[in-house]
């Protein structure tokens, strides 16, 4: 009797553990269940954050409108019935002088013909850069006057730019080669002028947009030197630009490696000129002690 309720006991304890142990198991896998799903759950909210994220990121493209019609009935009018006073009062410089400068550049600048807008033609192109250099005004005014828009203006300002330069520059931005070339200076300058000289060394400010301090001169402005030796006609003989605006005067003519070669000997002829006429060259007060 004893044994069978020892029997009976034991298998009432095993199955009590059994079904404790089958809990423990239900239990631990319906939790595992449930971090698993919090864990899908916060993946998605994650994926979806992110696309939402990335709709909202991602602009809309905007239709173009039409485009814009530009006309230049002032400079049609212009280039055709400008007296030479009213041509050179508007860009600095006569009709000729115009002439000249497209004669030199036009193949240079002319654009090629497509199918699609037609190209600006080489006279407004030069106009529209003579006219900012003389002016000094913004693209989109500038493009206003000539038709075209301010980008187009900037583009083109500084490709006819860059083909002046190459177009003239070694050819009369330079110092006479010879004795001869210089005595032709110096009595342009006599006759000229009153004083017996091969050229005259002055500098100017072209104020810019800038915070940088050693840009900052004198005049309380932000620009950049320049510098030019002069001959009598006013060509430039000799030019230097781009010296930030703090810089003074005499500085700038010292760090010029023409001024060394000219110290040097190395410029200007060695000996006198018509007689006793020394070999000279002037500038204003900024200079005093160099020149």
């Amino acid at each position: 009797m004893a044994s069978m309720m020892f029997v009976q006991n034991l298998l009432s304890t095993t199955r009590k553990r059994k079904a404790k142990c089958d809990m423990e198991y239900l239990r631990t896998r319906n939790k595992g269940s449930k971090a698993q799903s919090i864990l899908f759950e916060e993946e998605k909210a994650v994926q979806n954050i992110t696309a939402a994220i990335v709709c909202t990121s991602i602009k809309k493209r905007k239709r173009k409108g039409p485009v814009e019609q530009r006309d230049f009935p002032w400079w049609k009018h212009g280039y055709q019935n400008w007296t030479n006073e009213q041509f050179k009062g508007r860009l600095r410089v006569n009709r000729d002088s115009f002439d000249f400068i497209l004669s030199a550049t036009e193949d240079l600048i002319t654009k090629e013909v497509t199918k699609f807008k037609k190209p600006v033609s080489p006279d407004r192109q030069l106009g529209l850069t003579l006219y900012r250099l003389a002016h000094g005004c913004s693209y989109s005014t500038v493009g206003d006057l000539f038709g075209v828009a301010s980008s187009t203006a900037c583009q083109i300002f500084n490709e006819v730019i860059r083909v002046i330069v190459q177009a003239f520059y070694d050819e009369y931005v330079a110092l006479p080669t010879t004795e001869d070339g210089w005595k032709a200076e110096l009595n342009a300058f006599l006759e000229e002028w009153g004083f017996p000289c091969v050229g005259a060394w002055d500098g100017f400010h072209i104020y810019i947009s800038s915070y940088l301090k050693n840009f900052f001169n004198f005049k309380k402005r932000y620009s950049v030197t320049n510098m030019g030796l002069i001959a009598t006609n006013k060509r430039f003989l000799w030019a230097g630009v781009g010296a930030p605006g703090s810089v003074h005067d005499s500085t700038l003519l010292q760090s010029a490696p023409i001024f060394h070669q000219i110290e040097s000997g190395h410029v200007l002829p060695h000996n006198v000129l018509c007689g006793l006429i020394r070999v000279s060259h002037v500038g204003n007060s900024g200079w005093r002690d160099l020149i």
